[in-house]
């Protein structure tokens, strides 16, 4: 039912879209070029939010040993759990640093994807620990597991099972470091750990759990690199970019991807933030064209 009504919104948007642009071609037929560029402006705002929507995913609240935290999830409810913690900047572009990584690990490899915001307003004051944050990833993954998360049944509290272990745990500079504190302490809460640039203030760790680092070569904290790979005991993948700053880069996803494996038997296409992106992005192509016929026709008369 959920999966009809975003069909149906969405295709609302679509319609509304390509209505769009025959309002566009219309108007621009008898207008002069600083009233094109007004409808170049509307046509390209409604692009941008296509754009900024498509990596958007769904947010959800989750109680957690941290407090209550606003959390973006992707993937299909039910398959296996990855949850990307952020750097300690608490810049909004920050929260989406793993979002592409996320579309991917959701829609090409079945995973269940949760990026929580450390910093959530619902967020206890105190700053997050690796012993606070091991228990908030368990309960975010708990969360994932309830009974009738995935829509076949009422959710029964007493028939909740608590969860043992992350799938697949990523974390990127201070949250890389979070990561590598929670994987080290509990080997086998993490099954696999992906750290892009850690800030890994304890080198004296042994990190058990299979490996993958990333780097940008030209960022500070690659200096660092040689002593983090120390402490992976399997390091199965060392990857770095010539460039791209201290960042979770495009550029890495398919290594994630490939290092992540499909972990989820039968998996299938994002029914949640991937499968939204991907409507609302294909519903703004239409905007796009519109705000190029805006700047074209004038020149073309």
């Amino acid at each position: 039912l959920s999966l009809l009504v975003l069909n149906i919104v969405f295709g609302a948007a679509l319609a509304a879209s390509w209505a769009e642009v025959a309002v566009a071609l219309t108007a621009m037929a008898g207008m002069r070029p600083p009233q094109c560029a007004l409808v170049c402006c509307w046509a390209c705002s409604g692009a941008v939010w296509g754009v900024v929507a498509a990596g958007a995913g769904s947010p959800v609240d989750i109680p957690t040993a941290l407090g209550t935290l606003s959390v973006r999830e992707y993937g299909r409810r039910g398959g296996p759990v990855a949850i990307a913690l952020h750097g300690a900047n608490h810049a909004e572009w920050i929260q989406h640093e793993w979002d592409d990584a996320a579309e991917a690990l959701a829609g090409q490899a079945g995973f269940n994807v949760f990026l929580p915001n450390l910093f959530s307003p619902g967020a206890d004051s105190a700053r997050p620990t690796p012993t606070t944050v091991k228990q908030a990833l368990l309960d975010i993954a708990t969360w994932a597991a309830r009974p009738g998360a995935t829509g076949d049944g009422v959710e029964d509290p007493s028939a909740l099972q608590k969860a043992t272990s992350i799938p697949l745990l990523m974390g990127k500079s201070w949250g890389g470091g979070l990561a590598a504190s929670v994987a080290g302490s509990s080997p086998s809460l993490v099954q696999r750990l992906v750290l892009v640039a850690p800030a890994m203030y304890d080198r004296s760790i042994s990190i058990a759990p299979p490996a993958a680092l990333f780097y940008a070569e030209d960022d500070p904290m690659f200096a660092s690199a040689p002593e983090v790979r120390k402490t992976l005991a399997q390091e199965e993948l060392f990857h770095t970019e010539p460039s791209g700053g201290h960042k979770v880069l495009p550029s890495y996803t398919p290594f994630i991807l490939k290092f992540a494996g499909n972990k989820a038997s039968g998996s299938e296409p994002a029914a949640r933030g991937g499968t939204l992106g991907r409507w609302t992005l294909f519903a703004a192509l239409p905007c796009v064209f519109a705000s190029g016929l805006a700047i074209l026709v004038p020149l073309l008369r």
